[in-house]
C-alpha cells in the first residue's frame, strides 16, 4: 500500500468538512422550506369568503354603461390650455401681457448683417479650397449662419443663402500687420 499524499490528504479532510456541514444541515432541518407565517382569517379558519350576489349586478351595470353624460360637466371643466396660467399663478404673477408685433419696424436685411459679423481673413487654393473666415477655417459647401460656402477664389467667397438661393460674396480685406 502506498502512503498518502499531501493532496490526498487536502481532499480527504475537504470531504471530512463537507460531510460535517451536510450532517448538521440535516440535522437543523436547512434545505427545507419556512412555513407560512401570515394567513388571511378567512384562511386561518379553512373557508373563503363568499360572493355576495346582490353586490355584483350593480357593479357589472356600472362597468358596462355607455352614457357619460353624468360626467360629461365635470369632464370639460377640467381641459385646460396648457399654455396659459393657471388661475393660481394669474393671481400670483398678474396678468400675462399679450406681446403684439410691431408692424412699423423694418425688414432685416440677412446679408448686410452677415458682411457684418463675419470678415475674410484668407484663402487657401488648389484641391477644394478653404476659406479662413473670422480665424476658423471653412471648406467648400460649409454651412455659416444660414449660407453655404459655395465658391472660393483668389480674394474672395462666394455664399449662397440655404434657403432662398440669394447670394452674397465676402472679400478678402487687406490688413495692416503691427509689430
Amino acid at each position: 500500500m502506498k502512503p498518502i499524499t499531501g493532496r490526498q490528504r487536502l481532499l480527504l479532510g475537504a470531504l471530512v468538512v463537507a460531510g460535517g456541514i451536510w450532517l448538521a444541515d440535516s440535522q437543523m432541518g436547512g434545505g427545507q422550506p419556512k412555513p407560512a407565517q401570515a394567513q388571511s382569517a378567512a384562511a386561518a379558519q379553512g373557508t373563503a369568503p363568499a360572493i355576495v350576489w346582490q353586490d355584483v349586478g350593480p357593479l357589472l351595470t356600472r362597468l358596462t354603461n355607455t352614457d357619460y353624460s353624468s360626467v360629461a360637466g365635470r369632464l370639460e371643466q377640467q381641459e385646460r390650455d396648457l399654455f396659459m396660467p393657471t388661475p393660481v399663478i394669474e393671481s400670483a404673477l398678474g396678468p400675462a401681457a399679450v406681446v403684439e408685433e410691431d408692424d412699423t419696424q423694418p425688414a432685416v436685411d440677412r446679408a448686410a448683417q452677415f458682411k457684418e459679423r463675419h470678415r475674410l481673413v484668407g484663402v487657401l487654393l488648389g484641391g477644394t479650397g478653404w476659406a479662413v473666415i473670422d480665424d476658423r477655417l471653412y471648406p467648400l459647401r460649409a454651412e455659416l449662419d444660414g449660407y453655404r460656402l459655395v465658391a472660393i477664389e483668389r480674394d474672395r467667397v462666394v455664399f449662397a443663402d440655404t434657403n432662398g438661393g440669394e447670394r452674397l460674396v465676402l472679400e478678402l480685406t487687406a490688413t495692416t500687420a503691427t509689430p
